[in-house]
């Protein structure tokens, strides 16, 4: 997983906490989410939008962010944002001299 190390061991902390706690008592912790999930497939059964989310999400996974181009490609982005940023310098008029006549 790219990010912190740290973030990360926070996380598997926050998770260990929350499985202990769902394992204290007789039930599992399968048996202890039933009863939360079953009220959000009923709320999904009934329309409710965000447990359909939800449920979606949790069997499915979420949908990877579709990343769509428009426009025509005129270079790399840097080029392009420099362009629209910073204008380009007219180059400086010179009179050549032609060598014949010098």
């Amino acid at each position: 997983m790219p990010g912190s190390p740290l973030k990360h061991e926070k996380r598997r902390i926050v998770q260990a906490a929350i499985l202990l706690a769902l394992e204290e008592g007789d039930k599992t912790p399968e048996q202890m989410l039933a009863p939360g999930m079953k009220v959000i497939a009923a709320k999904a059964n009934d329309g409710d939008i965000s447990a359909m989310t939800f449920l979606a999400d949790r069997l499915d996974g979420k949908p990877a962010q579709q990343l769509q181009h428009t426009g025509a490609d005129d270079g790399p982005v840097l080029h392009k944002i420099l362009r629209d940023v910073v204008p380009v310098a007219q180059a400086p008029a010179t009179s050549k001299t032609d060598p014949e006549s010098a």
